[in-house]
């Protein structure tokens, strides 16, 4: 099943239930829907809210529109592209989210074995990393107010740039290959790699 949701849609509602209770679409928002082996896709200036990601689901959310709180697990995905927008979601096992081509990812927590990919122009803000955490920086993506707990793990590199990076003890902060940083704090026993021409600016080590 493809859902597509339009922002200011007035015409088109849907209302439903499943396991984790109502699930509707009305005026361009989409709420609490689960996604398993599904795709939704979300365009210019729509919302979704709360949705669950898993087991092949996937969301895309490009032209201004927006995903608050969702949660990805299992092999679901989620793709920003094109000032698209998450808020607030939490990676689990398994789960990948893609902040491509101007999409954004804001507040996005990264837990055990979840991945977050930046690239091609795409930022991150505000991201945790926790234990087991991934999160890539590549090919001009951007990155800002990271902050990678003990066991997280966070690569920068092809020409990227970013500032306000905390890598707490078991932290790591790898970055290489023509990339920027700036204003990172170092807490005891956590790594910061420079790399293959790189610049870091303003490093605490606490």
């Amino acid at each position: 099943i493809n859902h597509h949701v339009w922002g200011n849609d007035e015409l088109t509602k849907v209302t439903g239930t499943n396991q984790y209770g109502t699930f509707w679409t009305s005026n361009g928002t989409a709420y609490g829907y689960v996604l398993v082996l599904n795709q939704q896709h979300l365009y210019h200036y729509a919302s979704a809210v709360s949705t669950v990601l898993s087991s092949g689901g996937t969301q895309f959310v490009s032209f201004g529109a927006v995903s608050e709180w969702p949660q990805i697990s299992g092999n679901g995905r989620m793709y920003l592209y094109s000032s698209g927008r998450a808020y607030d979601a939490v990676i689990h096992s398994n789960g990948y989210m893609y902040a491509d081509f101007h999409g954004t990812a804001v507040r996005a927590t990264v837990s055990s074995a979840g991945y977050l990919y930046v690239s091609n122009y795409g930022r991150a803000v505000g991201v945790g990393v926790e234990a087991g955490g991934y999160m890539y920086v590549s090919n001009a993506g951007s990155v800002f107010h990271t902050t990678v707990d003990s066991g997280g793990i966070m690569y920068i590199r092809y020409n990227c740039a970013g500032s306000g990076a905390t890598v707490v003890s078991g932290g790591s902060l790898h970055v290489s290959q023509n990339c920027s940083y700036a204003d990172v704090t170092v807490k005891s026993r956590g790594w910061l790699g420079v790399y293959e021409t790189c610049e870091i600016a303003s490093v605490t080590v606490e």
